[in-house]
């Protein structure tokens, strides 16, 4: 069943899509979606779709697509390099 155009299900399906084609690895992917991410605000993927934020994200990482890198910075990894 395919999920209908701007709900919850539907940006989660759209970003895995694009993140796993990025990663090309099931568990990367599934990490990407549930780590907080400072270039979102600290939050995680998975978190701001639910919260209704999924057109955010999206465009995120259609953006970082097209420029062929998704950020991955997490608060833990900025404060390991401080």
């Amino acid at each position: 069943m395919i999920p209908k155009k701007d709900t919850p299900d539907y940006y989660l399906l759209e970003v895995y899509k694009i993140v796993y084609k990025f990663f090309k690895d099931e568990e990367k992917a599934k990490a990407f979606m549930r780590s907080k991410n400072l270039n979102l605000g600290g939050s995680s993927p998975i978190t701001l779709i639910k919260n209704g934020r999924g057109h955010k994200v999206l465009k995120f990482v259609q953006v970082a697509e097209q420029e062929n890198q998704i950020p991955t910075e997490t608060k833990e990894k900025k404060d390991e390099r401080s």
